[in-house]
């Protein structure tokens, strides 16, 4: 009997333990989907001045489809140049999931001043990251925007809480990875954030871009 109560005894701490114990963060890159701003069949995108990136899915965008020329990698590896028949309709930019903390609040803090005004609420709980190689002539920034869907299904269209990230200039014949905090106090309540458009205005011949990720990343609550 004293066995017994013992191992229930066990049991219940067990037990307690697993309820209150804080549930386990999992970031955004280790959840089915992960954070990536890519469409689905997409893992590069090759951004040019002559071509930028735009996404075609959001309903008001004149085309509906992706421009000929664009070129982009699979997920199976192959390389692929739009036509007007091959890769029209694929889905070359998307979206992630947006959140609030455990207890409902906005996923943002204060800046370093004591005014909460939404100029100063800038440190969000997520940053967006991007890795880029660039041709021998790039030297020239690239501009990406970003937009709430405050349902999860249509885009706000207004521009007020658009997010615009320049890289600064990139450097030439290089892999580099940067990244930028983002403005979450923008989108209270918003169910996603959608990523309408990446741009590269550098006119060199060779100072195409290719885009190897494009991230939102962070650590929602479970």
């Amino acid at each position: 009997m004293k066995h017994f109560k013992f191992i229930m005894a066990v049991a219940t701490f067990v037990t307690f333990l697993a309820i209150t114990a804080p549930a386990q963060r999992v970031h955004t890159s280790d959840r089915p989907g992960g954070g990536s701003f890519f469409g689905p069949n997409v893992s590069t995108l090759v951004v040019s001045n002559t071509l930028s990136i735009t996404n075609y899915t959001i309903p008001g965008v004149v085309g509906g489809i992706n421009v000929t020329g664009i070129t982009y990698t699979n997920r199976a590896g192959a390389r692929v140049v739009t036509t007007a028949s091959v890769g029209t309709n694929t889905v070359l930019l998307g979206r992630v999931g947006l959140w609030s903390r455990s207890d409902g609040s906005p996923a943002y803090s204060p800046g370093n001043s004591n005014t909460w005004s939404l100029a100063n609420l800038q440190m969000g709980d997520a940053n967006i990251s991007i890795t880029t190689q660039s041709g021998s002539g790039a030297n020239t920034a690239m501009v990406l925007i970003f937009a709430p869907s405050w349902d999860g299904v249509n885009v706000d269209t207004t521009g007020t809480y658009d997010f615009v990230f320049g890289t600064g200039n990139l450097t030439a014949s290089s892999t580099q990875t940067i990244h930028t905090n983002v403005p979450m106090a923008r989108w209270a309540g918003a169910k996603a954030l959608v990523c309408k458009s990446v741009t590269y205005a550098d006119t060199d011949a060779s100072s195409s871009v290719a885009v190897r990720a494009l991230n939102f990343n962070g650590f929602p609550p479970q």
